[in-house]
């Protein structure tokens, strides 16, 4: 047998093949049943049809940074990300809309879920005495 998976395809669809399997007694024919499972991507997770990327940031990125930031999409192509206030604070979430998984309904492609950045601000271990006066001098406005 052999079983096409399509794009957009989330985890626990069924694909039946009906009369496809053993035969009854009474002379009808079984249905074969595949329930599908998501293999872990590297880069990303699945929310429904949005696509999540978790993106590590240097705390000095975070607060001096531009506007946008580039990241790469599912399918490989780069995707510019905007950044509210060109600031990205702990926790904050950015959305590319229509870069998530294909949105399937009745066997037919219907758009896309949207990719969300979920920004990981890293911060140093530690500061030397000059680099923490530097930082209050600079944020003491």
């Amino acid at each position: 047998m052999e079983v096409d998976v399509l794009p957009g395809y989330k985890a626990g669809t069924k694909l039946t093949f009906a009369g496809a399997g053993h035969q009854k007694p009474d002379g009808t024919f079984q249905s074969v049943v595949f329930k599908l499972e998501e293999k872990p991507h590297e880069t990303f997770s699945r929310d429904g049809d949005d696509l999540i990327l978790k993106r590590k940031v240097p705390l000095v990125d975070a607060l001096c940074g531009s506007t946008t930031a580039t990241v790469e999409g599912i399918d490989s192509k780069p995707l510019h990300v905007k950044i509210p206030n060109s600031i990205i604070k702990p926790g904050m979430e950015s959305t590319v809309v229509g870069e998530g998984m294909p949105r399937r309904k009745s066997g037919t492609t219907n758009g896309r879920g949207n990719l969300v950045v979920k920004w990981d601000v890293v911060f140093p271990d530690r500061l030397n005495m000059a680099q923490k006066e530097a930082i209050r001098r600079a944020l003491s406005n």
